[in-house]
């Protein structure tokens, strides 16, 4: 079919529009794909983020060190996720006398019974020395090892409200299978006994 000059010159112009369409839409697709690949790969990097923050959460969980009235360390992180144990927490200023009454009602009521005593000094001034509370609870209790809980981390890690004293009964995984609170009553001990076989 022939064309004069003046529809050659349109559809010459008419070609360019479409040439240039498909030029800016071939454009604009590879930038749609960059786009996704970069969205991906932001995905990925924060992916990888997760994974090291929760590494670097969990992990201190797990292996939770603190110390006891007598300067031995203790791995409560361990013990809590082995659970079978009894937990006797207390955030009280008479905290060891909290502790001490627990657990010499319990092993009385069940010798051999696995027992952790933590006294949570969170809330102790700051004024107030740490070698001189060591040395009033090492005076008030010179046998039973009593875990001191500085930043009341314990509570923290089983997410059970403070105010003491408090008894857990803590299965494997640090759950919380019975809890207990108030100072120990012949009714109390026996049901803490009860639960925990």
């Amino acid at each position: 079919m022939l064309y004069n000059g003046d529809q050659a010159c349109w559809m010459m112009r008419f070609d360019r529009r479409i040439y240039s369409f498909e030029g800016e839409s071939t454009l604009s697709w590879r930038r749609s794909l960059d786009s996704h690949k970069g969205n991906n790969v932001n995905r990925y990097h924060g992916f990888i983020v997760c994974i090291v923050l929760c590494s670097i959460i969990v992990a201190p969980l797990s292996a939770q060190t603190l110390e006891d009235q007598f300067g031995k360390s203790r791995d409560i992180g361990a013990e809590l996720s082995t659970g079978n144990l009894i937990l006797v927490w207390s955030d009280r200023r008479d905290a060891p006398a909290d502790l001490a009454a627990w657990c010499k009602a319990l092993e009385e009521a069940a010798p051999g019974t696995k027992l952790v005593a933590v006294a949570d000094l969170k809330s102790v001034p700051f004024f107030v020395s740490k070698s001189t509370i060591i040395k009033g609870v090492v005076q008030d209790e010179p046998t039973r090892s009593f875990v001191l809980d500085w930043k009341g981390e314990i509570s923290a890690r089983l997410g059970f409200e403070r105010g003491g004293p408090v008894v857990l009964i803590i299965g494997p995984g640090s759950v919380i299978r019975t809890r207990t609170k108030g100072l120990p009553t012949p009714e109390a001990v026996a049901a803490i006994i009860a639960a925990s076989r």
